[in-house]
């Protein structure tokens, strides 16, 4: 695995939330961590299991999942750091309207 990637990760995600927090007014530093732990973690995790996969696989082949492994590691830091930085973003509104719409009687 190349040991670059998850830091590359790390470093994005960490300046994403920093902006963020920079631009509500909250604390950019604290959030900026968070960001950097929460890149860092999940590519890790991600890129980890990806490399176990494909450690037999040829290098051509091992290449193609590679990139798959990047676009899916990207997907996923997308996705659980919206989640995570909900109360920055102020959408969080709209998706507890939809969630609670889904188990609500509608008359």
């Amino acid at each position: 695995m190349n040991l670059t990637l998850p830091w590359i990760f790390a470093l994005v995600t960490a300046l994403c939330f920093a902006l963020l927090a920079w631009r509500t007014k909250q604390g950019w530093l604290f959030w900026g961590l968070a960001g950097a732990i929460h890149g860092l973690v999940t590519s890790t995790i991600i890129l980890g299991l990806g490399e176990a996969a494909h450690v037999s696989m040829s290098r051509e082949g091992a290449h193609a999942f590679l990139v798959k492994e990047v676009f899916l590691t990207s997907v996923a830091i997308l996705i659980t750091g919206w989640v995570f930085t909900l109360a920055l973003h102020r959408n969080h509104l709209l998706v507890w309207r939809a969630v609670r719409g889904l188990f609500t009687k509608k008359s």
